[in-house]
């Protein structure tokens, strides 16, 4: 029923997407997973197909083996707006080497395509590596048959492209970079893990 009004209420309004976002008063968090979360984490890997950049398929305890690892983060979004909670819609696994940061898993609910939730996630992926000191992190796309909306999310986001094959593209982002601005329209963006 929320997301029925949210539609109706995004179709009968007269201004820019942008200005429509700004009246719906979008409140986000970003935290590093618990085992509260893991459930939700793990159903979004095995269900979400168009705004998945991997595609990879995770049970809770993959998710639970992630979290306790020292070698890799996970972090999720949740999103509030004037209609209500939408709880977790976004999801992120990045992994740790000497040398770099991997973005493993990078995926957003359809209920929230478009909202430029990506960019604020991927700045969390990127800052995440920057704090261990890193100054590479890693990103990749693995083609599917519904994820062709996501194929050049990586070079939107001033990412490199490192190397290409049929089923695979590869890209890096120097963390010395300016990463990607955040959309002005949110009401806030709390990261709780700081």
């Amino acid at each position: 029923k929320t997301e029925f009004k949210r539609k109706k209420d995004q179709k009968e309004f007269g201004g820019s997407i942008e200005s429509y976002y700004k009246t719906l008063n979008m409140t986000v968090c970003l935290d590093k997973a618990s085992e509260v979360v893991t459930p939700r984490i793990a159903q979004l890997s095995q269900k979400t197909n168009q705004f998945n950049l991997t595609t990879k398929r995770y049970t809770e305890s993959d998710i639970e083996g992630f979290i306790k690892s020292k070698n890799s983060d996970v972090i999720f979004v949740e999103l509030e707006d004037r209609f209500g909670k939408m709880g977790v819609v976004g999801v992120a696994i990045i992994k740790y080497s000497k040398d770099c940061a991997s973005i493993d898993t990078f995926l957003l609910s359809c209920r929230v395509i478009g909202r430029g939730l990506e960019r604020v996630l991927l700045n969390a992926c990127i800052q995440l590596a920057k704090n261990r000191n890193l100054s590479i992190i890693r990103g990749s796309y693995l083609m599917t048959n519904k994820n062709g909306q996501v194929i050049d999310f990586y070079t939107k986001n001033n990412f490199i492209l490192d190397d290409e094959n049929e089923n695979e593209i590869k890209f890096s982002f120097e963390t010395i970079n300016k990463i990607s601005s955040t959309p002005s329209y949110f009401k806030e963006i709390n990261i709780k893990y700081l």
